[in-house]
This record gives structure tokens, C-alpha cells and sequence, in this order.
């Protein structure tokens, strides 16, 4: 006999125990251990950008973020003009990430990306992570997921 048992984690993915199955409870503990001793944080953050650069997270120190999920939408009410929203990840010096979406004229007045890394991408301690939106009348937002672990 199974007993179920559900309910929600953090994304609202819909999770379920059974009862008949323990290995799989203690592997699940053993992760959530694992993932505690190597002091890993999970990020999910969002920033809005209206028309200018916004942060939506800063690496802390000592730290390296691993960028897994990122969602990015515009929205602009000057259908003339072809505005763009820019995610990035480092520096003038050393980009790490930029990824852009830009509305034209002729297409609807907003537009969303959804972008799951199969790969985490690795980004630098002290790194920022930037939403920006090009023009005025236009606001930008994304969203980003991941976890920080010591360096």
C-alpha cells in the first residue's frame, strides 16, 4: 500500500512522497545535506530597467553564481521606434553573458524570452548581472535563477 503525499517546492512544481519508496525521500535528504555543506544559496531574482540599466543581482564575494533560468520581457508604448532589452552578465572588460530582445515596429508592443541554460553558466564573484531597456517609453524586466556556492 502507497501512501502520497504532495505539495509544492519553491517553483511551485508540484512534488509527491510515496511511502513505499524511501530510497527516494533519502536521496532527497541527502542532496538537500550535500547542498548545505558545500554552503550553496538559491537565487531568483528580478529587476525592472525604464529606460536605464538596472541590477538584478551582485555575485557576493568569495562566491560563484551558476546561471540556470533566465526570462527577460519588454514592453514599450512607441510602436515607431524597434527599443531593445539587454541582460548581461560582467563587465566592460569581461562579459560573461548578453543575450538581447528587440521589438520592431511592425510586431506586437511586447515580446518575452524564456532561456533555460542546459549548462549553468558560471559567473565571477563581485559580478553584476544587468537588465537594460534602450529607449524611453520602454521597461524591461528579468528574472534570473540559479545558486551561489563557495569559490
Amino acid at each position: 500500500m502507497a501512501l502520497n503525499l504532495g505539495g509544492e517546492d519553491i517553483f511551485g512544481k508540484k512534488t509527491q512522497v510515496r511511502q513505499d519508496e524511501p530510497s527516494i525521500l533519502k536521496s532527497q535528504i541527502q542532496t538537500d545535506f550535500e547542498q548545505a555543506a558545500r554552503n550553496e544559496t538559491q537565487i531568483i531574482e528580478t529587476a525592472f530597467a525604464s529606460p536605464t540599466v538596472s541590477t538584478i543581482h551582485t555575485v557576493t564575494a568569495g562566491k560563484t553564481f551558476y546561471l540556470t533560468h533566465a526570462n527577460m520581457n519588454i514592453i514599450t508604448h512607441n510602436t515607431s521606434s524597434s527599443p531593445v532589452a539587454v541582460l548581461k552578465a560582467g563587465s566592460d572588460t569581461l562579459m560573461q553573458l548578453e543575450i538581447s530582445k528587440q521589438i520592431s515596429g511592425s510586431e506586437l508592443q511586447s515580446a518575452h524570452m524564456a532561456i533555460p541554460f542546459t549548462m549553468p553558466i558560471k559567473v565571477a564573484a563581485s559580478t553584476n548581472i544587468t537588465i537594460e531597456a534602450s529607449q524611453s517609453s520602454t521597461t524591461a524586466r528579468a528574472t534570473i535563477m540559479g545558486w551561489e556556492e563557495n569559490a
